[in-house]
């Protein structure tokens, strides 16, 4: 039986083989399913935590859109900015509050910041981990 895994890592796995129900589950060790048996309609994987899709739920036909990038608010690029980054756009964006500690002054500053987000097109391991997407502050 041939299938093909699209993207995986530690814990996700987008293929287009139907997994056995027995390897569904809650406990530790077996797949759970986020999509609740819904099928994408269309991805994109750009690299290491990098990738959105899009399905229709089955029962209501609404568009759902999901985007998973590392450094980024989950879901908080919409599918046509995964589109232009895969195509070499870069995106910006404002993130939610960022802390920032001051031992010397003994406090906490809160901020709302821009930040720009574009492909990498290679992978990169620093210091034993992958930098996935090149975020400017």
């Amino acid at each position: 039986m041939a299938f093909i895994i699209y993207y995986t890592d530690t814990d996700s796995i987008f293929t287009d083989y139907d997994l056995n129900p027995e390897e569904i589950g809650s406990d530790i060790g077996l797949m759970k399913d986020e999509l609740k048996s819904n099928l994408i309609s269309e991805a994109y994987f750009l690299g290491i935590k990098q990738y959105g899709y899009y399905y229709y739920d089955k029962n209501t036909n609404e568009r759902i859109e999901k985007s998973v990038f590392a450094g980024v608010i989950r879901d908080s690029l919409t599918f046509n900015e995964i589109k232009k980054i895969f195509n070499g756009k870069t995106i910006e964006k404002e993130t939610s509050t960022r802390f920032y500690k001051s031992l010397k002054n003994l406090n906490i500053t809160i901020k709302n910041i821009k930040i720009s987000i574009k492909k990498n097109n290679t992978k990169l391991l620093l210091n034993n981990n992958y930098i996935p997407i090149t975020i400017i502050i």
